[in-house]
């Protein structure tokens, strides 16, 4: 399952803008669904890839609506990112783009901030937690 779909990378940046995005040739009227669906995945990767390793099942599992909020926003925010870079390396040097480049920059930041919060312990999520049978304490033995 997906952390996000086409219509939530949608949401965030409009039609106009996925049609876009994920045509990079500029050629087409319609939003790129493959491309999409790829760059959502690659972001959902990412994500996973990150906190694997972490105190939290991967993926991520949960029912809390705050953690879908934040799944979601994390995978929206990287899907655009991703389809975006291609259009910033055709457009060259500025070719009219750079205001969209730092807006995905910072976009970008913001996630992987958001992200490094929660694995450094400033920020939970409610998502199923890795269980172990290793004491997270010291124990004492007699």
């Amino acid at each position: 399952m997906s952390y996000s779909t086409e219509s939530d990378l949608q949401e965030l940046v409009g039609e106009a803008t996925l049609v876009k995005w994920s045509n990079p040739d500029g050629a087409a009227t319609t939003v790129n669904s493959a491309r999409v669906t790829t760059a959502i995945t690659e972001a959902d990767a990412q994500i996973d890839q990150l906190f694997r390793g972490s105190k939290y099942v991967i993926p991520f599992v949960t029912s809390d609506d705050g953690d879908l909020a934040t799944l979601r926003r994390w995978s929206t925010g990287l899907a655009s990112t991703i389809l975006a870079t291609p259009r910033r390396i055709l457009a060259g040097a500025d070719g009219g783009k750079k205001a969209e480049k730092q807006g995905q920059n910072t976009l970008e930041q913001q996630v992987r901030a958001e992200m490094r919060s929660v694995i450094a312990g400033i920020r939970q999520l409610n998502a199923s937690l890795v269980s172990t049978s290793v004491p997270s304490a010291p124990v004492v033995i007699k």
